[in-house]
């Protein structure tokens, strides 16, 4: 496992790709993975932070985009490879 002072990446980060997004009327959700920014942990995995992502777009319902960073770029691949379904991914 890896710790959380090694990945102290936050949703937060992402605003220059969510603003525009939001000035175009798309409803977008950033949230911090388990172990990053506000969320409670010390450590997470990739499998671990996959499952989030997955668990967050189940009670989002259908997604029509997801923007990922780092090693939460790797998870939502992850998630993608385990059928989460979104139309379009960019990954960074």
């Amino acid at each position: 496992m890896w710790r959380a002072t090694a990945w102290e990446g936050a949703a937060g980060q992402l605003r220059a790709f969510t603003a525009p997004l939001v000035a175009e009327w798309y409803r977008v959700v950033a949230f911090d993975r388990p172990a990053h920014g506000g969320s409670s942990g010390r450590q997470v995995n990739v499998v671990d932070m996959a499952r989030a992502i997955e668990t967050v777009a189940e009670s989002l319902g259908p997604l029509r985009a997801g923007v990922a960073h780092s090693l939460g770029a790797t998870a939502a691949a992850l998630a993608i490879a385990h059928g989460l379904p979104v139309a379009r991914v960019v990954l960074l």
